[in-house]
């Protein structure tokens, strides 16, 4: 079962991802992420993977590679 926490503090936004994420989990999670950046002005994020497992990596890397090359801002990603 897939869960995702986002947490805005001190100029960060803090991304758990949690359980299986599948192709639409990424995409629904990529959009919310976007809108809490336009909205909110946050530039750099935090993207916690430590409790996620079978995550479709093609789509997460996918969306990191377009974050990078698109916004170029501070983007962590916190793996086991």
């Amino acid at each position: 079962m897939f869960n995702s926490k986002i947490i805005y503090k001190k100029d960060y936004l803090y991304v758990v991802i949690e359980g299986n994420a599948t192709n639409n989990d990424i995409r629904n999670l990529k959009i919310r992420i976007y809108h809490a950046i336009r909205q909110y002005g946050i530039y750099n994020i935090v993207i916690d993977m430590k409790k996620a497992y079978n995550v479709d990596s093609d789509t997460f890397y996918e969306f990191i590679n377009k974050y990078y090359l698109g916004l170029n801002q501070s983007l962590e990603i916190i793996e086991l």
